[in-house]
């Protein structure tokens, strides 16, 4: 990784989310590595991990990253997301965050390489031939968490790669059992 992409990851960290610097140099180095076409990102939020991959995308100087998230309430909290994280989720201005990231984007350049895709991960599956690399960091609940897997797995071309975020939550372990089955 060069020092130009390493000081470009770390202005990452101003920007909502959890996805630490050290993810952040990783999901850009598998980037590196893999030279792909298409990134799928499931699950947006304040963007840290789409500008990381969109960081390493433009430094390749191809490939394009598709960051799939609705920024709504009632996505957030669909299927059994519990009491307390409903509530967490109801509290946040979710509008605030996108336009946050948005602004992000455009402040780090990355339009060129970085495409939003603004409607439920369900809807625009079929969108999808062929995925180089998928990241996986969407709704947590069992149902949403399965279905992604169940819709995006199978589009990830052999010899790509599945970054699934959170996988020690109760509420995705099926879902990491069907990641397993799936790419065994």
């Amino acid at each position: 990784m060069t020092p130009e992409l390493k000081d470009q990851l770390a202005r990452i960290i101003p920007m909502h989310g959890w996805c630490t610097l050290e993810k952040a140099e990783a999901l850009a180095e598998t980037v590196l590595e893999l030279k792909p076409d298409t990134v799928v990102e499931i699950g947006v939020f304040g963007g840290r991990s789409l500008a990381a991959l969109g960081f390493a995308v433009k430094a390749n100087l191809r490939g394009y990253v598709y960051g799939i998230d609705p920024w709504t309430k009632r996505s957030v909290v669909e299927g059994n997301v519990g009491e307390e994280n409903a509530k967490w989720w109801d509290s946040l201005d979710i509008d605030g965050i996108h336009e946050h990231c948005l602004h992000f984007l455009t402040h780090f350049q990355l339009w060129r390489c970085v495409k939003i895709v603004g409607i439920p991960s369900e809807h625009c599956a079929g969108a999808f031939k062929s995925i180089d690399l998928l990241h996986i960091d969407g709704n947590h609940s069992e149902e949403v968490s399965c279905r992604d897997v169940a819709l995006y797995v199978p589009k990830v071309r052999v010899g790509g790669y599945v970054w699934f975020d959170d996988t020690d939550w109760a509420s995705t372990n099926r879902a990491v059992g069907l990641l397993s089955t799936l790419c065994a």
